[in-house]
């Protein structure tokens, strides 16, 4: 509300920049990869190569991150891509979920659920299993000219109890 700069740092990332609820972390893309920045130890971590059409997205406490994965020496095409939740602390994999799940993504609240997109539906899975607790098939909708789901973002509520998805070609 002052107007009183509180910090000011340069950051070496060349785009897609996000910075974590709590404050401690940044991603972006560097040299094609996707880099996750500790900014108080200062420390870059390569965490992927970067994804063009998907996001990463940090949990709401900023412990866990969703990274999509469409490497070519790992994936064939889009639909084969998939998401790695990983812990921001330290780089561990806490779950990879199947090819197919890459596209958009979302916490919800509580980090205890991501709901990904794909071209033809949307599942919802518990991080703690990596197991599948919900799939919803779309009908009648396409995927946009640039996105490989039938999404442009996601974005979970507040109470974890719905979802909401603005269309591609909208």
């Amino acid at each position: 509300p002052s107007g009183k700069r509180l910090a000011h740092s340069s950051w070496p990332g060349e785009s897609a920049m996000f910075i974590a609820p709590n404050g401690l972390y940044l991603t972006y893309s560097k040299d094609k990869n996707l880099v996750l920045y500790d900014l108080t130890k200062k420390l870059e971590r390569v965490l992927a190569p970067y994804h063009e059409y998907g996001t990463d997205n940090f949990s709401s406490d900023g412990t866990l991150l969703a990274v999509p994965i469409s490497d070519p020496s790992l994936t064939a095409n889009e639909e084969e891509a998939f998401v790695r939740v990983v812990e921001t602390a330290t780089g561990k994999v806490r779950i990879s979920l199947p090819p197919g799940t890459s596209a958009l993504n979302a916490f919800t609240p509580d980090g205890r659920y991501l709901l990904t997109t794909n071209l033809t539906e949307f599942r919802l899975w518990e991080i703690g299993t990596g197991k599948e607790v919900l799939r919803r098939a779309v009908v009648g909708l396409s995927r946009g000219l640039y996105e490989p789901t039938f999404a442009r973002f996601v974005s979970v509520a507040p109470d974890g109890r719905s979802a909401a998805t603005s269309l591609a070609n909208a």
